[in-house]
């Protein structure tokens, strides 16, 4: 089993020094890329010197880079591709240079435009395009998330593209369901998954509330099973926001909380 953590829950480390927290208790790293400013963020000019430091880090630790989680821009309104494109293919070299095993892409809200046919259409020319100008072989990982794509349009999009450098990365707490919908989720996803984000949470107040895991909605262990009885080869990482919620336990409570759960 492989676990890592996004640093989500690092936003006060830099880059490097999230990798040292990897290799200290030997899990793997997802560094961000873009979205919401934090000291975690990498560099997306791989010459910058800040990113000889990640990749000191990571020779020094042994630590594996899980993934870039970046934040491209999502499709406009008439679908042009171009800035979609161009945003994944940067973010592509920049996972290259580090010798990450995978760039974690937001693919939006394919009902944004009131079309989802035509978006996730669009997506796949966009996907497409990007595959023939990268030969790099590292594999993009659409998330499923709230307010954004979800898991079923997620594996439809990976069904149209039809190649395997395009998974999800399967995030269960942005879903909805009883039990039964998510063993019949996880079956579903499970033969196009590259990743599995491990986050709890409860509803309260018409709100996602963020939990310990184990003890919210979400049927982690269930999952979790399921996906460890069928082989899954990919990293199962902690997605712990303290980003967005700075009173949430540190790195050095939440990650050993982490690898416990995960036994």
């Amino acid at each position: 089993m492989k676990l890592s953590f996004v640093t989500l829950a690092t936003p006060e480390l830099a880059a490097e020094d999230a990798v040292k927290i990897a290799g200290k208790y030997g899990v793997g790293v997802d560094l961000r890329c873009g979205g919401k400013q934090a000291e975690d963020n990498l560099s997306p000019n791989p010459a910058d010197a800040s990113n000889a430091k990640v990749t000191a880090a990571l020779a020094e630790t042994g630590a594996e880079l899980a993934s870039i989680f970046c934040y491209p821009r999502t499709l406009p309104a008439d679908y042009d591709t171009s800035g979609t494109v161009s945003d994944i293919l940067e973010e592509l070299k920049l996972a290259a240079f580090l010798g990450a095993k995978a760039v974690r892409i937001f693919v939006g809200d394919p009902n944004t435009h009131g079309d989802s046919a035509k978006y996730l259409d669009a997506y796949r020319n966009a996907v497409l395009k990007i595959l023939s100008e990268d030969n790099s072989g590292i594999p993009m990982f659409i998330q499923n998330h709230a307010g954004n794509i979800d898991t079923v349009d997620a594996i439809k999009l990976v069904r149209f593209v039809n190649s395997p450098r395009l998974r999800v990365a399967y995030s269960p707490d942005h879903e909805n369901g009883d039990k039964a919908y998510f063993a019949k989720l996880a079956a579903d996803v499970f033969p196009y998954a590259g990743q599995v984000y491990i986050a709890d949470r409860k509803a309260a107040d018409g709100q996602r509330q963020l939990t310990e895991l184990g003890e919210g909605d979400i049927p982690l262990k269930e999952t979790i099973s399921y996906f460890e009885a069928n082989g899954f080869t990919g990293f199962y990482t902690l997605k712990w926001e303290r980003l967005y919620r700075r009173e949430l336990a540190g790195i050095d409570i939440a990650l050993p909380r982490f690898i416990e759960f995960m036994k």
